[in-house]
């Protein structure tokens, strides 16, 4: 039992890095988003964005 239960703190862990990550990412592009003069960045950094949502929405989905 004692390797299932390292395994799954180890998932949890990983997932919570991993929230912490895509959530580091998406200010920064939110930031670059509403700051930058050119506006092809700003376009990117949106779309960006919009992954980034869905990544987070994957993972959400994935823990129901």
């Amino acid at each position: 039992m004692k390797t299932l239960d390292q395994n799954t703190e180890t998932e949890s862990n990983l997932k919570c890095d991993a929230l912490e990550v895509l959530q580091a990412a998406w200010k920064a592009l939110r930031r670059l988003e509403d700051h930058s003069d050119c506006p092809k960045e700003r376009r990117s950094a949106g779309i960006a964005v919009s992954h980034l949502d869905k990544a987070f929405h994957e993972l959400e989905r994935g823990s129901q």
